[in-house]
């Protein structure tokens, strides 16, 4: 199983389901998800029942936990660094990109081949071996 990243604009869309990139990847043989690698720049909703769900959403997350992790140790010094940190760790071979992102200059230096999607503006880009 493959676990990638990827850069949202939301914890999840303000409906009674949620989505994340990529979310299209059942589609394929081999089991794939994805891990939102931007969760502290991510703008909770204003409306407060929905902020808190959106926090425990995002408080579940596997690079929160990460980032939390570096933290108790004492490793952690931007949220940028820990994505690029988590990216190497876990050998991660792309990003999706949400169209209403931008993509970080570290990611366009990391990248081989990107690929956007004339539709959503979603962006795919695969990581240099």
């Amino acid at each position: 199983m493959k676990v990638e990243s990827y850069y949202a604009s939301s914890p999840f869309y303000k409906s009674t389901f949620t989505y994340s990139s990529g979310e299209y990847f059942w589609l394929f043989s081999n089991v794939t998800h994805t891990i939102p690698i931007d969760d502290a720049t991510i703008a909770l909703s204003a409306e407060p029942l929905m902020a808190q769900r959106e926090q425990r959403v995002i408080q579940k997350g596997a690079f929160y936990q990460y980032v939390e992790q570096q933290k108790k140790e004492g490793t952690f010094s931007s949220v940028e660094q820990a994505q690029q940190n988590f990216v190497a760790q876990y050998n991660l071979q792309y990003a999706i990109i949400d169209a209403s992102r931008e993509t970080p200059k570290w990611i366009l230096e990391k990248a081989q081949t990107s690929i956007v999607d004339e539709k959503t503006g979603e962006k795919f880009i695969v990581f240099k071996p």
